[in-house]
């Protein structure tokens, strides 16, 4: 099998399969001989710890490995060696932007470099409140809040979104992103404190299996809804992308509300 490739802006991504005995360099040259904007090419090994930083090796080009990505008229700039940015999460962003209604409050839980963040400044929404916990991570979105000239509407940072309830912002939310996976759940006591007494929209996201996955994991977050004096509805689900043979990236939509 030929190694899979993932094209960042001037940043090449190469996942190359086990047992694959492929010259990568030459394919590397070969990548951005065939695409003149490519200056540098990565491999990927893996991605480890709670931040799910990627750890790669430099293969072929410029050993510059900060790149831009524009996408539906947002910018996203970036050190593909240090940060993860899926093109596969790419209609998500794009519905996120068509979410918020008029005059919404949004928090953004997990902003990353601004996957969730920016498309929903360039929303109807009137104001995005956006954390991020790493500092390489942060660093990029106070950037590419600049670059999409939306400062204005967002107000970032650089904490644990957990700590948000106490910075002001509970009962503040019309509507909560919750862009993350492997562990989104511990973090769902803090997004339903965020949300206004009348109630909001939570967008849960989490890796479950690929047929019946979304309904162990409303399951999941319904009861520990009831648990903390919450009533939960699933509006919508969907794939988001496939994340192995037999699992998938799923987002629930959920509307939530303190129960009288």
């Amino acid at each position: 099998m030929k190694p899979s490739v993932k094209y960042l802006g001037r940043v090449a991504i190469v996942r190359v399969p086990r047992g694959s005995n492929i010259d990568l360099v030459e394919f590397a040259k070969d990548i951005m001989k065939r695409n003149n904007g490519v200056e540098t090419v990565l491999e990927i090994e893996r991605v480890e710890g709670a931040y799910r930083v990627p750890v790669v090796r430099h293969v072929a080009g410029s050993l510059d490995t900060v790149t831009t990505v524009k996408e539906d008229g947002v910018i996203y700039t970036f050190d593909a060696s240090r940060l993860m940015f899926s093109l596969g999460n790419f209609e998500e962003r794009r519905r996120v932007r068509k979410l918020p209604r008029p005059g919404e409050i949004v928090v953004d839980m997990f902003a990353g470099v601004g996957q969730f963040t920016l498309p929903a400044a360039k929303s109807e929404a009137s104001h995005v409140y956006s954390f991020e916990i790493n500092e390489e991570a942060y660093a990029f979105l106070v950037k590419n809040i600049r670059l999409n000239r939306v400062e204005h509407k967002v107000t970032a940072f650089n904490a644990d979104c957990r700590k948000s309830v106490d910075m002001g912002l509970k009962g503040c939310a019309d509507r909560v992103l919750m862009g993350y996976f492997k562990g989104t759940v511990e973090y769902f006591p803090t997004a339903l404190q965020l949300l206004k007494n009348m109630g909001g929209y939570i967008h849960f996201h989490e890796i479950a299996e690929n047929e019946s996955g979304w309904a162990t994991l409303y399951k999941t977050v319904s009861e520990l809804a009831e648990r903390l004096g919450y009533f939960v509805e699933l509006v919508n689900k969907r794939v988001v992308k496939t994340y192995s043979p037999k699992l998938s990236h799923w987002v629930l939509d959920l509307f939530a509300r303190r129960k009288l």
